[in-house]
């Protein structure tokens, strides 16, 4: 097992990534960043979205932009249970006022 913060991973596990950015971003900068970050490989990042220039929907850019991660491999829904578990758990302290 390896860990990735508060998670344990299973080697079986493979985590892919995909990121989300306006145009005039720097891509390879971006994806070396979230690598770094996220202990995830470079050859593990796949096509990125960018975003087209002008589409006036957003005017405050992110300059990381956005990640999204998935999760391939043995045990994935395992870790899925997991995830929504704690995501649930959160919800209920946060609408209960309690913090964590």
């Amino acid at each position: 097992m390896k860990e990735l913060g508060f998670l344990e991973v299973k080697d079986m596990l493979i985590l892919k990534a995909h990121l989300h950015i306006h145009y005039g971003n720097d891509e390879k900068k971006i994806k070396r960043f979230w690598s770094n970050l996220t202990s995830i490989p470079l050859e593990n990042f796949g096509k990125s979205f960018i975003r087209p220039k002008g589409t006036g929907h957003r005017t405050n850019i992110l300059p990381n932009g956005i990640i999204r991660v998935g999760v391939k491999g043995k045990g994935v829904v395992d870790l899925r249970h997991r995830i929504l578990a704690w995501v649930e758990k959160i919800y209920e302290l946060s609408i209960n006022n309690i913090r964590l």
